[in-house]
């Protein structure tokens, strides 16, 4: 199977155990939760997207996306929708009947009801092949999170560069470069061309990008000519950053209020600091983003 393959599956894996351990602790709550992880983000949000490019050309080759590969996403669909609707059965019964029913191969007396529960398979769990998915999700959110902010058309791909690490394995080029199709797919961009560090402080095509940080590792290089506004969008960057200064001083403000913090539910507290801390982050990527704005605007 493909790493993609492997991916689903090994988040399936790790939905049967879960649902296992949940079902025996009568933790009902728990239970939905993981499973709408899995159908929400794990299998709509990423695997039925990035899977897409499989299926779009019959005629591509069979040693990339050929024959070969498209059998093998069927019976992963396959697999992921048949495990997942029986594990999902106990709390939504009459649509997941109805909807295990219209998979193939179903025979006229065959119940949803009086099959097999799923178990955690040997072999499935993949926890290396999980944290670079991870570090791909990361990759591609922040590039679907840049194009946003600089007002990029749907229209346009822009190219992006990805400085990667030396010092971190998931975010290594070794890693990254096989799957940089996979990045294309999920973040609906141009080519996306991994470097390493020396690569990228000699690579003069990056003169033109804008550079947005990733993470301690990563570095995201965007090129921007003939897709922004340099003047429009700068305007528009001051604006949002003066909105997102005079929200994270209101939040400096609560937390430094004794008040709030006797008074306030540990959980709200919690929450509120994700919310500031997010902030921030936003407001740093805001103003890296602005710096390389400029400059690209004096190199015109």
């Amino acid at each position: 199977n493909s790493f993609l393959d492997k991916w689903i599956l090994s988040r399936l894996d790790l939905l049967a155990s879960d649902m296992d351990q949940h079902m025996k602790n009568y933790d009902f709550s728990a239970a939905t939760s993981a499973l709408h992880r899995f159908w929400l983000y794990d299998f709509c949000d990423i695997y039925i997207e990035a899977v897409k490019p499989v299926f779009a050309d019959e005629e591509k080759d069979a040693s990339q996306e050929g024959p070969q590969a498209r059998e093998h996403a069927r019976r992963t669909l396959y697999t992921c929708l048949d495990s997942a609707l029986k594990m999902l059965h106990p709390f939504m019964c009459y649509v997941s009947e109805e909807l295990w029913q219209r998979l193939p191969g179903r025979q006229e007396d065959e119940s949803i009801m009086v099959t097999k529960y799923p178990e955690s398979r040997p072999g499935w769990r993949h926890f290396g092949i999980e944290h670079d998915m991870e570090t791909v999700n990361t990759i591609s959110h922040a590039i679907r999170s840049t194009v946003s902010s600089f007002d990029i058309p749907r229209s346009k791909k822009p190219t992006i560069f990805i400085r990667c690490s030396t010092s971190n394995e998931h975010c290594s080029k070794p890693v990254l470069e096989p799957l940089s199709f996979l990045i294309e797919t999920l973040a609906r961009s141009g080519a996306v061309t991994m470097l390493t560090p020396d690569e990228a402080a000699s690579d003069k095509r990056l003169a033109t990008c804008a550079t947005v940080p990733i993470n301690a590792y990563l570095m995201m290089y965007i090129e921007l000519t003939g897709m922004v506004d340099f003047d429009a969008q700068l305007t528009k960057m001051t604006r949002k950053m003066a909105k997102m200064e005079k929200n994270e001083a209101g939040y400096a403000k609560r937390f430094a209020n004794p008040a709030f913090l006797q008074k306030t539910p540990e959980e709200v507290k919690q929450n509120e600091q994700k919310a500031w801390n997010a902030l921030k982050q936003e407001i740093q990527n805001t103003r890296v983003a602005m710096e390389s704005l400029e400059k690209l605007k004096q190199a015109k």
